[in-house]
């Protein structure tokens, strides 16, 4: 078992394949299929919400305009971000990103600020933004309560 998010079929490249076996998973019962593996089924769940359904795939779509970014992964000439919109209460979502030296920049910013605990807000503003995107990001300190 690779063990790795999304790659249902465990040769280490999320694919359309994936996609397919994630709907046949669907269409099978979900968790309960016996025509999967419990390794298959662990990588198919990609919310970590305990149900089988595509809303973990990374889409290529416009980014809100304000969102968390919850994490970070880049993979050879894409980037996968997991972020949630700040103005509206929904899933996290993964969008995949064409790579570029100055938006890995910005990107490997904001990871080190997510290690250090903080929350990351990114922004579209493509006026201050050196990047395709217009990403920039803002760190906020979190308050951890006192025991």
């Amino acid at each position: 078992c690779a063990d790795m998010l999304g790659d249902v079929t465990d040769d280490y490249v999320i694919d359309i394949l994936d996609i397919v076996s994630v709907v046949n998973m669907v269409l099978t019962g979900g968790f309960n299929s016996t025509d999967f593996t419990d390794c298959a089924k662990s990588d198919a769940d990609m919310t970590g919400d305990g149900m089988i359904n595509i809303l973990g795939y990374p889409v290529v779509s416009k980014l809100p305009d304000r969102f968390d970014l919850l994490f970070v992964k880049v993979i050879n000439k894409n980037i996968i971000i997991l972020v949630k919109d700040v103005n509206i209460d929904k899933y996290p979502r993964l969008h995949i990103l064409d790579h570029s030296i100055s938006l890995e920049d910005e990107f490997k910013k904001a990871s080190y600020d997510l290690k250090d605990g903080k929350k990351v807000i990114g922004i579209i503003d493509e006026n201050i933004s050196d990047n395709h995107y217009g990403i920039i990001f803002k760190p906020i300190k979190r308050n951890i309560p006192t025991k």
